[in-house]
């Protein structure tokens, strides 16, 4: 997971994507991206689903300073945590 400030004047606006660790290979379809609120809520547009084999998946949001959000991916790994990252 890589968690990526993108550059927009009017708004602090987070990217969250998801890439296979094996350089070249792809995201298989049928995996969720999902972002939900510290109280794990969902919110309009927090995921986005591989419908076939991709490259990287990934959802943007925008954050207020000293909110937090948590991400998951399904299928869930193996020794997955949640854990709520600040912004």
């Amino acid at each position: 997971m890589l968690v990526i400030l993108q550059d927009e004047a009017d708004a602090t606006v987070w990217r969250f994507e998801l890439r296979n660790l094996t350089v070249g290979a792809a995201i298989p379809g049928g995996f969720k991206l999902r972002l939900l609120t510290e109280d794990l809520q969902p919110f309009p547009n927090n995921e986005n689903i591989a419908i076939a084999a991709i490259e990287q998946l990934y959802v943007e949001v925008a954050l207020l300073p000293g909110k937090g959000i948590v991400w998951e991916i399904e299928p869930l790994p193996e020794n997955y945590v949640r854990e709520i990252l600040r912004f």
